[in-house]
């Protein structure tokens, strides 16, 4: 594995990581009170226009502008690390955290998880801020606006746990928590502030919560399937929701769907082994999700697309992929990340993995990869 990074010609000079004689990141720290903190990001630019290895152990969000902007947050070897393509060219920033979500709220306005998973970050203005440390381990993160942030998770000890921030004013938000019964919340998504959705797991039953902007109700439902672990939608009459529960053992999943009133669910043409970790889509037609390999075993994980009648697994040309984090993008114009999962080096296929790949809506292609 190259600890460096580079695009094109192996020899030339590459930007490479800092960590500090005590494993910190070499970075200029300012310190904004108790509650948070403002931190910039070093960079340096490589000039280069060709797609080769980076330095990326692994992908946890994608910022997509426009066709030819792109942000890539990710992590390797401890350290937090990002790379933001412009017109061809690639900008390396090294991170103040190492990040394992991130959610776009709009823009370059960002709110993110941190990988020991019980801090809230915000991104905006061209600084990152820690925001809120919780008594609980965070799985998932959502946001309306910038103080608008909902995040899940389960909290010390045992139960499920919401985080809410409250305040107009972003730099002086106060946070409340709330919990339930239950393993844990995984996924939070919502239409507005005043109606958002959260899902986990209340064994032997899926956990399914609602926001009305006041306060938090069960929503009834008839999943067989257990473990919700990733939601996404476009309307209250249009959500979707994934477990890590296969069709088997008289689950009917993994997917299900919800209108407003009825549900409906989906299992897949995959290999049927994923905890699924995010659905996706440019638009209510288009919809993917993907996820980490249970098993930890060949055949490698599957990407998923809805094709309008079922989920079905996706050829991407690559079989060393155990994990799919993130996507972005818009129709005919798609990104997905990957990560590395544990000591996974791709036992069913040689050579580098992917990192990021590019869906230019009739092929797969490799933006960069990790050799």
């Amino acid at each position: 594995m190259t600890t460096g990074c580079h695009f094109g010609d192996e020899d030339e000079d590459a930007p490479t990581i800092d960590s500090g004689q005590d494993g910190d990141s070499d970075l200029d720290t300012g310190t904004g009170g108790d509650a948070d903190t403002d931190t910039d990001s070093d960079t340096a630019t490589d000039s280069d226009t060709e797609p080769g290895s980076c330095l990326l152990g692994g992908v946890a969000g994608l910022v997509y502008s426009s066709p030819s902007d792109l942000r890539i947050i990710g992590y390797r070897e401890g350290v937090g690390v990002a790379w933001h393509v412009v017109d061809g060219q690639w900008q390396f920033e090294q991170l103040p955290e190492v990040f394992s979500k991130v959610y776009v709220i709009a823009g370059e306005s960002l709110v993110a998880i941190n990988s020991a998973m019980d801090t809230i970050w915000a991104y905006r203005d061209g600084q990152w801020r820690s925001l809120y440390t919780a008594q609980a381990e965070l799985y998932g993160i959502w946001a309306a606006s910038d103080t608008e942030i909902f995040a899940v998770g389960r909290a010390t000890g045992a139960g499920s746990v919401v985080i809410q921030s409250q305040g107009t004013d972003p730099d002086s938000l106060t946070w409340e928590e709330t919990q339930f019964e239950g393993y844990g919340l995984s996924g939070v998504w919502g239409i507005s502030a005043q109606s958002v959705y959260i899902v986990g797991d209340n064994a032997p039953e899926a956990a399914f919560y609602h926001w009305d902007g006041t306060d938090w109700s069960a929503v009834p439902h008839t999943l067989t399937i257990a473990g919700l672990t990733a939601i996404w939608g476009t309307a209250d009459t249009d959500i979707w929701v994934a477990s890590d529960e296969a069709a088997s053992n008289g689950a009917k999943g993994p997917f299900g769907h919800y209108d407003g009133t009825t549900w409906r669910e989906y299992p897949t043409t995959g290999n049927n082994k994923e905890w699924i970790e995010f659905i996706w889509g440019p638009d209510a037609n288009t919809l993917f999700a993907g996820g980490l390999d249970t098993l930890l075993e060949p055949p490698p994980t599957d990407l998923y697309h809805f094709n309008g009648a079922q989920w079905v697994a996706v050829d991407i040309g690559y079989d060393n992929i155990y994990r799919f984090t993130t996507m972005a993008g818009v129709q005919d114009d798609i990104y997905v990340g990957t990560a590395w999962h544990g000591e996974m080096t791709g036992e069913n296929g040689e050579g580098p993995i992917p990192r990021v790949l590019h869906y230019d809506g009739t092929s797969w292609s490799v933006l960069c990869w990790q050799s």
